[in-house]
């Protein structure tokens, strides 16, 4: 729970912020609830947990908010594939197509059709992205490779081998 918590600009981000908000929420309201039994003392709290109905009701509530972070947000692979289903709906959502994507009765087209194809197209983006960083990186080795040649050429040294001292 508390590493899920822990994901960095979760507020920011629009679909963890649905499902984390009334996580948080809770668990303020756990620490709250056991912050009045502390400052009540022991003769006026139920520090036995089944009698205690109101922190059974709150610890209840974190726990099924809990549950559904887990499942939907519990590694960083799982939160880059949330991430990437709440931009390809989102995609349909903004477009043309909202008012027959909302109603349920007309949606099923869109649904088995259009989501499959625009997150195949949003796949091959990301495919071409990470495609496009490596082709970046191996030119900006060779082009560091070429300066240490064009170096070498000019001065001689050989910057790969370990310089000999003198005793």
């Amino acid at each position: 729970m508390l590493t899920v918590a822990k994901i960095p600009d979760w507020k920011e981000c629009h679909p963890f912020s649905f499902y984390l908000t009334p996580l948080e929420n809770s668990m303020s309201d756990v620490v709250q609830e056991m912050l009045t039994m502390q400052k009540a003392g022991l003769l006026r709290s139920k520090y036995i947990i089944p009698m205690n109905v109101e922190l059974q009701e709150k610890y209840q509530a974190m726990v099924k908010c809990d549950v559904t972070v887990q499942i939907l947000m519990c590694n960083h692979l799982r939160q880059d594939q949330f991430k990437f289903l709440y931009e390809v709906h989102k995609t349909v959502y903004d477009t043309g197509l909202k008012e027959i994507y909302i109603d349920k009765n007309k949606n099923t087209f869109i649904l088995e059709n259009v989501i499959p194809e625009i997150a195949a197209l949003h796949s091959l983006l990301n495919i071409m992205e990470i495609e496009d960083a490596k082709q970046a990186d191996k030119d900006a080795a060779s082009a560091k490779e070429q300066r240490k040649q064009e170096l070498m050429a000019l001065t001689g040294i050989d910057f790969d081998k370990e310089p000999e001292l003198d005793i």
